[in-house]
């Protein structure tokens, strides 16, 4: 009777420990199979953000933008901004990579990251932060609020010098949605949305 008890008691120990080994691994794929569902997330939040503001866009050009005063082809006299436009539309290839990745990555981590981010950092020193319903489907702070509408100014400003006023409409309505998308998705939501954006932008130039 010892010997069965003592004998349940080893096989009980043994299979705890090798419980206890095995339950670090099991929390580690729990950990990896977590992260990589939030960084699908997010890229699924970017890709939808992006359709959004290239349909979004699209209805602006054809309903208001295509009415407004288009401008005239600006004169660039910037060396180093030619030599860089002829390098990356030297080959399609290269002109593709720089519209749909290098472009919109390095936007976002300016007017997304940068300023967004810091305008949110000041403005969340000042301002409660409580949270407000857009549409009743996007719920932000109002430091969240204040820097995505700040930055999105910018941003349309920005695109002034390419497009005119109808370019800084339309872009800034794109920071609008690019701004939402890293307030609820990060840079991976916001760099995601860009790109979408400008990817579509280049099919539907190739089909229409």
């Amino acid at each position: 009777m010892a010997f069965t008890i003592g004998r349940y008691i080893q096989n009980a120990l043994s299979s705890w420990r090798a419980q206890e080994a095995i339950q670090p691994l099991q929390d580690a794929d729990a950990t990896i199979s977590t992260v990589f569902r939030e960084r699908v997330s997010r890229v699924y939040t970017g890709i939808q953000a992006g359709a959004s503001s290239f349909f979004t866009g699209w209805a602006l050009e054809a309903i208001v933008l295509s009415k407004l005063p288009q401008p005239e082809d600006t004169d660039f006299t910037n060396e180093t901004f030619i030599n860089w436009m002829n390098f990356w539309t030297e080959t399609p290839l290269r002109d593709f990579l720089h519209s749909n990745f290098i472009l919109p990555i390095g936007e976002e981590f300016v007017f997304r990251v940068v300023i967004q981010g810091g305008i949110r950092y000041v403005v969340g020193k000042v301002l409660p932060d409580k949270p407000i319903n857009i549409l009743k489907c996007v719920k932000l702070s109002q430091s969240d609020a204040v820097s995505i509408i700040a930055s999105s100014i910018l941003f349309g400003s920005f695109h002034y010098s390419q497009g005119g006023v109808p370019l800084v409409i339309s872009a800034g309505v794109g920071g609008l949605i690019y701004g939402v998308a890293q307030a609820k998705a990060g840079f991976l939501g916001s760099g995601t949305a860009h790109m979408t954006h400008n990817l579509l932008i280049d099919v539907a130039d190739a089909i229409l």
